[in-house]
């Protein structure tokens, strides 16, 4: 499981600090959750999508839950958000019946979404994922239809 955590680092005469990345990434019977913190970068895009799309459960899932209700800060480049996209495509082969919730209240959640949906849908169009964006994380566990979600 790949988790950053906040970690203070003292080194004589000034203090450094790590910030929250990606929170969790959680497991479950029909699925994965991956919270995301304060911050949202390049690298966390790129070590989630690795983390579940090599994960051997990952041709048996039936959804994927990605929260940015916590993100604050945003160090993304569409560019790595529209390889993601393109990615999908050679990953729906795996898993082609695959649906994304994405949890977000930001604009720039929403946009990026957006992009990585447009690059997503522009190879087979008969094995592309279905995705939604949420405000809230009771919609998205509601539309992913798994009560197992919650426990």
């Amino acid at each position: 499981m790949l988790i950053f955590l906040s970690v203070s680092i003292i080194y004589i005469g000034f203090t450094s600090q790590i910030k929250i990345m990606i929170q969790s990434i959680e497991w479950r019977d029909k699925g994965v959750i991956v919270t995301y913190g304060e911050e949202f970068s390049d690298e966390d895009s790129v070590n989630a999508e690795t983390e579940i799309t090599s994960n051997p459960k990952f041709s048996s899932i039936e959804f994927v839950i990605l929260d940015f209700l916590n993100v604050k800060n945003f160090s993304i480049n569409t560019h790595v958000v529209a390889d993601s996209g393109r990615n999908s495509n050679d990953h729906s082969s795996k898993n082609s019946s695959l649906k994304m919730a994405y949890i977000s209240n930001s604009d720039v959640i929403k946009g990026l979404v957006n992009v990585y949906s447009a690059y997503q849908t522009r190879g087979d169009l008969e094995h592309h994922w279905d995705i939604r964006i949420f405000s809230n994380s009771t919609d998205a566990v509601e539309w992913v239809n798994d009560a197992q979600v919650i426990a």
